[in-house]
Protein backbone atom coordinates (compact mmCIF):
# COMPACT_ATOMS: atom_id res chain seq x y z
CA UNK A 1 0.00 0.00 0.00
CA UNK A 2 1.29 3.44 -0.96
CA UNK A 3 1.85 6.12 1.68
CA UNK A 4 -0.53 9.06 0.93
CA UNK A 5 2.01 11.62 2.19
CA UNK A 6 4.72 10.21 -0.11
CA UNK A 7 2.26 10.30 -3.02
CA UNK A 8 1.56 13.97 -2.26
CA UNK A 9 5.32 14.73 -2.09
CA UNK A 10 5.85 12.98 -5.43
CA UNK A 11 3.05 15.04 -6.99
CA UNK A 12 4.64 18.25 -5.65
CA UNK A 13 7.83 17.75 -7.63
CA UNK A 14 6.54 15.75 -10.61
CA UNK A 15 6.52 18.65 -13.08
CA UNK A 16 9.96 20.02 -12.06
CA UNK A 17 11.89 16.93 -10.93
CA UNK A 18 14.18 17.07 -13.98
CA UNK A 19 14.97 20.73 -13.23
CA UNK A 20 16.00 20.23 -9.59
CA UNK A 21 19.80 20.48 -9.53
CA UNK A 22 21.57 17.24 -8.64
CA UNK A 23 23.58 18.97 -5.90
CA UNK A 24 20.41 19.91 -3.98
CA UNK A 25 19.98 17.59 -0.99
CA UNK A 26 16.49 16.22 -0.43
CA UNK A 27 15.79 16.86 3.26
CA UNK A 28 12.09 16.06 3.11
CA UNK A 29 10.56 14.42 6.12
CA UNK A 30 7.09 12.89 5.97
CA UNK A 31 6.11 14.98 9.01
CA UNK A 32 6.55 18.14 6.88
CA UNK A 33 3.71 19.74 4.97
CA UNK A 34 5.55 19.48 1.65
CA UNK A 35 8.94 18.31 0.30
CA UNK A 36 12.06 20.42 0.73
CA UNK A 37 15.66 20.58 -0.43
CA UNK A 38 18.83 22.11 0.97
CA UNK A 39 21.27 24.11 -1.15
CA UNK A 40 23.71 26.95 -0.46
CA UNK A 41 22.51 27.48 3.10
CA UNK A 42 18.88 27.64 2.02
CA UNK A 43 15.90 25.35 2.44
CA UNK A 44 13.61 25.29 -0.57
CA UNK A 45 10.01 24.16 0.01
CA UNK A 46 8.04 22.88 -2.98
CA UNK A 47 4.27 22.76 -2.65
CA UNK A 48 1.73 21.18 -5.00
CA UNK A 49 1.39 22.64 -8.51
CA UNK A 50 -2.41 22.59 -8.13
CA UNK A 51 -3.23 25.58 -5.94
CA UNK A 52 -6.31 23.83 -4.53
CA UNK A 53 -4.18 20.95 -3.24
CA UNK A 54 -1.46 23.07 -1.60
CA UNK A 55 -0.64 22.37 2.00
CA UNK A 56 -0.14 26.03 2.90
CA UNK A 57 -2.43 29.04 2.82
CA UNK A 58 0.00 30.95 0.61
CA UNK A 59 -0.91 31.04 -3.04
CA UNK A 60 2.76 30.88 -4.01
CA UNK A 61 4.18 27.43 -4.62
CA UNK A 62 7.80 27.82 -3.50
CA UNK A 63 9.18 28.96 -0.17
CA UNK A 64 12.83 29.75 0.54
CA UNK A 65 14.32 29.98 4.03
CA UNK A 66 17.84 30.58 5.27
CA UNK A 67 19.06 27.77 7.53
CA UNK A 68 22.11 27.48 9.75
CA UNK A 69 24.84 24.80 9.63
CA UNK A 70 22.61 22.51 11.73
CA UNK A 71 19.71 22.80 9.29
CA UNK A 72 17.69 24.98 11.66
CA UNK A 73 15.46 27.79 10.40
CA UNK A 74 17.01 31.28 10.56
CA UNK A 75 14.70 33.44 8.44
CA UNK A 76 12.30 33.36 5.54
CA UNK A 77 13.89 34.71 2.37
CA UNK A 78 11.15 34.58 -0.25
CA UNK A 79 7.99 33.01 -1.57
CA UNK A 80 7.87 32.55 -5.32
CA UNK A 81 5.49 31.33 -7.99
CA UNK A 82 8.11 30.29 -10.54
CA UNK A 83 10.86 27.72 -10.18
CA UNK A 84 13.15 29.73 -12.50
CA UNK A 85 13.17 32.55 -9.92
CA UNK A 86 13.90 30.05 -7.14
CA UNK A 87 16.91 28.80 -9.09
CA UNK A 88 18.19 32.38 -9.47
CA UNK A 89 17.88 33.05 -5.73
CA UNK A 90 19.63 29.82 -4.79
CA UNK A 91 22.42 30.42 -7.31
CA UNK A 92 22.94 33.96 -6.00
CA UNK A 93 23.28 32.55 -2.46
CA UNK A 94 26.25 30.50 -3.67
CA UNK A 95 28.19 33.63 -4.60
Amino acid sequence: MSNPKQKFFDECIEDIKDEIPSDWEDISWLGDECPSYKANGLQIWIDHPDEEQRSTISSLRFGISRINEHGEFVEEIAEEAYFSVVLEIVNEAAQ
